[in-house]
């Protein structure tokens, strides 16, 4: 007799003993279960499984056919056969020690996978179990699914709930990395290119570091020329990025140039529609200095312009 929770089977103990070396030790060995003649399945956390689960694992045993396999009991079989042999598991991976679980083990993972496609609800559900059985073909491929639907899933009140928060940092990290050309940085860390007219001075390195100077002198530079009354300067990045704060300063080391001319300037930035745009600030020189400058609110461009 098989014993799962309150339902009890009836099986031959030579088919399930040649089938799996869990049965073997249970029935050909001087165990208890030996005597008894029975045998209590406990090793699955949560709800018991259902008697449609158990019997596909039973007609796997005796006939080594799949076909009873579905949608609907494709978790609770590879919660009792277990997912797979990844140390992470929080399940015993290989309780059954059954002699061809990886034929069982994928037609399990294919009809979850099949089930979680069209169903954002089930798809959480397959990954949570996925993870926590260790089953990492069936998880990743569930991750794929979770970043490809990630807004649709975001926006439901059971994606943080129903997620562990080790594997919603997974999933989190993978949109990172999947979105990642459309995802706008921020502007720390980023280079940028200076256009101008006349020519930007080639000797400085536009990074964040310059910016952060102290003395605001290393920064991306603009020189001004003899002749020259104006001019718009425009910084250009490799990517749309993200710009909360502003800092511009004049190098007095360097000419003559008087800070208080760019006094009233305007900060621009690029838009998606491929028009300058206001940013809603103005630049003000104190005491001859240009100073950081706070955006009212956090902009997103490939591009900005002092004009």
């Amino acid at each position: 007799r098989l014993c799962v929770g309150e339902d009890t089977y009836t099986v031959h103990s030579a088919v399930l003993a040649a089938r799996s070396d869990f049965f073997f030790a249970a029935f050909a060995t001087d165990m208890a279960e030996r005597a008894s003649r029975s045998v209590s399945l406990q090793h699955t956390r949560g709800e018991t499984p259902t008697r449609e689960s158990v019997l596909a694992l039973l007609y796997f045993l005796y006939t080594g056919c799949t076909s009873k396999v579905t949608e609907t009991n494709a978790l609770e079989l590879l919660a009792l056969i277990g997912g797979g042999a990844e140390p992470a598991a929080e399940f015993n991976s290989d309780y059954l020690q059954l002699h061809d679980a990886a034929t069982l083990r994928r037609a399990c993972e294919a009809a979850a996978e099949s089930a979680c496609a069209a169903d954002a609800d089930r798809l959480l559900e397959v990954l949570v179990q996925a993870h926590m059985l260790g089953a990492s073909r069936l998880k990743s491929r569930a991750m794929q699914l979770a970043v490809h639907h990630f807004k649709d899933l975001a926006v439901k009140e059971s994606f943080v709930a129903s997620l562990p928060p080790a594997l919603l940092s997974e999933v989190l990290r993978l949109v990172a990395v999947e979105f990642d050309g459309a995802l706008p940085s921020a502007a720390k860390g980023q280079r940028w290119e200076l256009s101008m007219m006349p020519a930007p001075d080639a000797r400085l390195k536009n990074t964040y570091e310059a910016l952060i100077s102290p003395d605001l002198s290393c920064g991306a530079g603009a020189c001004g020329t003899a002749g020259c009354s104006e001019a718009s300067i425009v910084a250009t990045f490799e990517r749309p990025v993200r710009v909360r704060r502003v800092r511009i300063g004049v190098d007095l080391a360097i000419g003559d140039f008087d800070a208080a001319r760019l006094h009233g300037s305007r900060l621009q930035y690029l838009n998606g529609s491929g028009a300058w745009q206001d940013a809603g600030v103005s630049v003000v020189a104190e005491e001859g200095m240009v100073r950081e400058i706070e955006l009212p609110h956090m902009v997103t461009a490939k591009a900005f312009r002092l004009v």
